[in-house]
């Protein structure tokens, strides 16, 4: 009788379908491991974003004898853009303090002065409440969206 060493055409078909199959999961399961890594590396960014905007927001309202001498909106205009001073109780998207210095929403960015803070920003919403009409307290609450992270905060002058 003669012995059948070797590889059939069945047992080669059978090799390649499992070979292919290995390949498949293990593309699926480095697909999948990427799009987590995309979603963690934008949540990091927007929390990094808005930590950088936390900083600069704080360093303000707590330097001593600090105040908003107005607010506003940044619009654009032939030569660039202008600020358009009011203080809505919608809110608004720029602000000056009495350091002259100024943070303002303009294209998806926030700046401090003429610095970049953050990038990225879905919406931006400034509301002011004077110190009469809060307990004496001046305060900024700030409302900013990036992506699908929704940050809230109230900043309270000393």
């Amino acid at each position: 009788m003669k012995s059948n060493k070797g590889v059939t055409l069945a047992s080669l078909l059978v090799y390649i379908a499992v070979l292919l199959a290995v390949i498949v999961i293990i593309s699926r399961i480095t697909t999948m491991f990427n799009k987590n890594l995309e979603n963690v590396s934008f949540d990091n960014e927007a929390a990094t974003a808005f930590s950088n905007f936390n900083s600069v927001m704080l360093t303000e309202t707590k330097k001593k004898d600090n105040h908003v001498t107005q607010t506003g909106n940044v619009l654009p205009n032939s030569g660039g853009y202008s600020f358009v001073q009011g203080n809505s109780p919608d809110g608004c998207t720029a602000c000056e303090f009495s350091t002259r210095n100024m943070i303002s929403y303009v294209d998806g960015t926030v700046f401090y002065n003429k610095v970049k803070v953050c990038s990225n920003v879905d919406s931006f919403n400034m509301v002011y409440t004077r110190p009469e009409d809060n307990d004496g307290k001046a305060t900024i609450s700030v409302i900013m969206t990036m992506g699908d992270k929704q940050y809230d905060q109230v900043y309270t002058f000393r």
